[in-house]
């Protein structure tokens, strides 16, 4: 008998070959059973394939000037690591707004902020994708 099943995924193919029929009917009911078990094979909150996690310590924003003053306060509060990974880092981004004329708040650029928190013994640690040229700007200056 040549009984099995063959699992194929975007990266992965998996073969699982059975002795008989009996042990094919254990491992499609123990793979259905499975399925059903498992919460990401399932649709959740906005048609999210991923579960809500109750306890799980998440914002919420729906503009960027929130985002980045919340990331200030986050990053002034830093005690001992930062890490920081993007596609494109831009070290003049300031973190407060508004930004206005002849009032810039200088000391809330990403850069100024991270070189004040690295004095106070803050390791910071920035990883910078390295195939970011078809999003960004193909400049080295720029990231």
């Amino acid at each position: 008998h040549n009984l099995g099943i063959i699992i194929t995924t975007t990266t992965r193919k998996l073969i699982l070959r059975a002795k008989n029929a009996m042990q094919m009917y254990d491992i499609i009911y123990n793979i259905s059973e499975a399925q059903k078990l498992c919460p990401y094979t399932q649709l959740h909150r906005f048609m999210s394939f991923a579960p809500v996690r109750p306890g799980s310590k998440v914002n919420f924003f729906t503009d960027g000037q929130d985002y980045f003053s919340r990331m200030h306060d986050a990053l002034i509060e830093a005690k001992n690591e930062v890490y920081i990974t993007g596609w494109w880092v831009s070290p003049e981004l300031y973190l407060k707004r508004p930004v206005i004329e002849g009032i810039k708040n200088e000391d809330t650029r990403l850069d100024r902020v991270l070189g004040q928190i690295a004095k106070n013994g803050v390791k910071i640690y920035i990883l910078v994708y390295k195939d970011c040229l078809l999003y960004t700007s193909p400049s080295p200056r720029d990231s």
